[in-house]
């Protein structure tokens, strides 16, 4: 083991400490598997929720052996006496394997874009989070279809 994952370990395991304690964390959001509805360099807030609390649609923060995610709750399964988180960032057409309750960080509560704090804890964005997390795939295909209609647009444009 090299001492990047020590170091990752490490910080993963100070991150469940702090919120174990009841605290919230100020995450920064990387990547763009959660594009649009959280975007790089966005600020998140998280909170540390019961998992009987997570509702469909939730962001949950999760870790790996290589890093931390937020993805959208989809399915939370029991099986054999064991929990299963099911997710997905929402601009991907695949979903992750499932994470398991020891996994699991917590939830992303608010976010921080531009000067503005967005709390996602609203019944808007409730209902919002529960509508995305059913449609999703079916968004990020119309999302592509939809590029590659005005990349070949921009073709004909560029030939004429």
């Amino acid at each position: 083991m090299n001492k990047n994952n020590i170091d990752l370990q490490n910080l993963q395991n100070a991150t469940v400490d702090f919120l174990d304690q009841g605290k919230e964390l100020k995450i920064r959001l990387g990547g763009r598997s959660m594009y649009p509805f959280l975007r790089n360099g966005d600020i998140g807030l998280v909170k540390k929720i019961c998992i009987s609390n997570l509702k469909i649609g939730d962001v949950i923060v999760f870790k790996t052996s290589e890093k931390l995610i937020a993805h959208r709750l989809l399915k939370i399964i029991y099986r054999n006496k064991k929990l299963s988180l099911i997710t997905k960032g929402d601009s991907l057409l695949k979903k992750d394997c499932p994470i398991s309750e020891e996994n699991y960080i917590g939830k992303i509560v608010s976010f921080y874009r531009k000067n503005k704090t967005v709390d996602i804890e609203t019944e808007y964005f409730i209902k919002l989070n529960y509508i995305i997390s059913k449609t999703s795939i079916v968004l990020v295909i119309i999302y592509i279809f939809v590029r590659i209609y005005w990349k070949m647009q921009s073709q004909i444009r560029v030939k004429s």
